[in-house]
């Protein structure tokens, strides 16, 4: 019915969108949000070498840390180890 656009993030899940408008997404690897990303001309993207190759779909997924995460990690850094000298 093109209600839900079925999405394949590579983790071995499929996901369901409700955004069926043309977009691609951003994933946080720390905490797993998906955000919806619009980028301009993707579908200039060509694969080179591969003649007679009939691109159907193009999607691309960014992968990185969010916002949230970024500075939830710059407050709290991690605690260092510190190590035992040994006479």
């Amino acid at each position: 019915m093109g209600e839900l656009q079925a999405i394949d993030l590579g983790e071995g899940v499929t996901r369901f969108d409700p955004n069926v408008d043309d977009h691609h997404h951003a994933i946080c690897n720390a905490c797993g949000a998906i955000t919806d990303v619009h980028v301009e001309r993707a579908s200039a993207l060509r694969p080179k070498g591969v003649d007679g190759f009939n691109v159907d779909d193009i999607g691309v997924v960014f992968r990185g840390v969010c916002a949230k995460c970024e500075s939830s990690s710059k407050r709290s850094p991690s605690p260092q180890v510190k190590k035992k000298q040994v006479s």
